[in-house]
C-alpha cells in the first residue's frame, strides 16, 4: 500500500485552504472586502457605488473609480480617506493610488437593468381605442386596417391579462 492510502478520512475543506497557498490569497482578499466596506462608509452615498478597492500593494491601496471625475473627487478626499482607514484598523496604509475603470460604470447600469422586473404590456384604454377608431375613419384604408387591427390587439391583450 502507498502512503498517501493509508489515511481515507474526509479532510475539511479549511484544512486544506490553511496548507496550501491559497489561505494567503483567502485572507487578502478577506482584507480588501474589509478595507472595501469601510471605504463605503467614508464616501458619498451617491457615487459609492462607482468605487471599489482594487488591491494593497505595499502598504499602498489602489482604488478603481468609473471615471475621471470621480477620480478628482476623491483625490481631495485622500487625507481623510487615510485617517478613517487608520482609526479603523488599517494603520499600514500609508498611501492611495486611483485608477480609472469605466466598467464600474457600465456594470452598474447592466446591473440595473437586469435587475428591473419585465414590466407588462400597456393596453390602450377605451377612450384611447374610441379616439384610434375615429381618427382611422378619415385616413387611407391602408392605414385604416392597420389601426383597427391595433385595436383589436389591444383587446386581446387586455383579456389575457384580466
Amino acid at each position: 500500500m502507498m502512503p498517501f492510502m493509508r489515511n481515507h478520512r474526509p479532510t475539511l475543506f479549511q484544512n486544506l485552504i490553511s496548507k496550501s497557498e491559497l489561505n494567503s490569497i483567502q485572507k487578502h482578499a478577506e482584507k480588501l472586502l474589509k478595507i472595501n466596506q469601510e471605504l463605503k462608509k467614508i464616501l458619498s452615498k451617491k457615487t459609492v457605488n462607482y468605487y471599489r478597492v482594487a488591491n494593497v500593494r505595499k502598504n499602498c491601496l489602489i482604488i478603481e473609480s468609473a471615471s475621471a471625475s470621480l477620480k478628482i473627487k476623491i483625490d481631495s478626499d485622500i487625507p481623510m480617506i487615510l485617517n478613517r482607514l487608520k482609526d479603523s484598523g488599517f494603520g499600514y496604509l500609508t498611501k492611495v493610488r486611483i485608477k480609472i475603470n469605466p466598467d464600474l460604470y457600465r456594470n452598474k447600469q447592466f446591473n440595473y437593468m437586469t435587475n428591473n422586473p419585465e414590466k407588462e404590456p400597456k393596453t390602450p384604454s377605451k377612450h384611447t381605442t374610441q379616439a384610434i377608431l375615429m381618427s382611422s375613419k378619415i385616413t387611407s384604408s391602408k392605414i385604416q386596417k392597420r389601426l383597427k387591427k391595433l385595436v383589436e390587439l389591444g383587446k386581446i391583450n387586455k383579456k389575457n391579462i384580466d
